[in-house]
């Protein structure tokens, strides 16, 4: 996947002390939605297919990173993180966040919560809201974080579960535990395992970084309308939310 290098710098004077918005580069978007078709197109049809044709409606976690339930859980305390771009729900735990230069990050993805089928509309308030951090802003009075509570694998596989999906497709090195499956299926739940081996390496490796840019709103106005611009016109695309 030949991504577009990520160097843009915003002109727009910054804003110091300014809160920060964050927004996703579109080739890494494509990119992604057209690596969870072909993970779509595994289930329905038994084999890796590009750019396949595919109307199955399924939830789909991808744990890019773990080698134990216990790592896949822990990553659930880290920052969520999904652009608003993707037509799909998806959101990211984030295993790693570097900075390659004053406004750009690249970042590493841990688990990946995708439900093909149903759009990011839906999907935020659903599933995103209710897995964000206990307390992800600075008002201690705050009463939506007040209202919310810690998160661990089975809750998130009850709430994807709940959001429509009875059946949860995971592709990890590590098979989910008698205990988890059991918690999960109270709810009338099922986790279907798949190896992580069944994704190809090439495919995998080439989704598990993807880039941001963040800096203030005069700056990511700028980035949407010099950067963005070509591909999507909303007036908020672009923004990340949970880091």
């Amino acid at each position: 996947m030949n991504a577009l290098p990520h160097d843009f710098l915003s002109t727009a004077p910054c804003e110091e002390g300014a809160e920060r918005i964050s927004a996703g580069y579109p080739d890494e978007c494509l990119d992604f939605i057209s690596f969870t078709g072909s993970i779509a197109a595994l289930i329905e049809y038994g084999e890796w297919l590009n750019h396949p044709f595919t109307q199955k409606r399924a939830a789909i976690v991808i744990d890019f990173a773990s080698n134990t339930e216990a790592e896949a859980e822990a990553s659930l305390h880290s920052p969520l993180n999904g652009a608003y771009q993707f037509p799909m729900g998806c959101v990211n735990t984030v295993r790693s966040r570097v900075e390659t230069n004053e406004q750009n990050a690249r970042m590493e993805r841990h688990l990946s919560i995708v439900t093909v089928g149903e759009s990011m509309r839906e999907f935020h308030p659903a599933v995103i809201e209710k897995l964000l951090d206990v307390h992800s802003c600075r008002d201690p009075e705050c009463t939506i974080c007040r209202t919310r509570f810690e998160r661990d694998l089975a809750l998130m596989f009850t709430i994807i579960g709940d959001f429509g999906f009875p059946v949860i497709h995971l592709f990890s090195k590590w098979q989910p535990s008698p205990k988890l499956r059991s918690m999960v299926e109270l709810g009338e739940i099922y986790i279907e395992w798949h190896p992580l081996s069944a994704i190809p390496h090439v495919d995998l490796e080439a989704n598990r970084f993807y880039s941001i840019w963040d800096g203030p709103d005069p700056q990511y106005q700028d980035f949407l309308r010099q950067y963005w611009a070509p591909s999507w016109s909303t007036p908020n695309g672009g923004a990340l939310f949970g880091r």
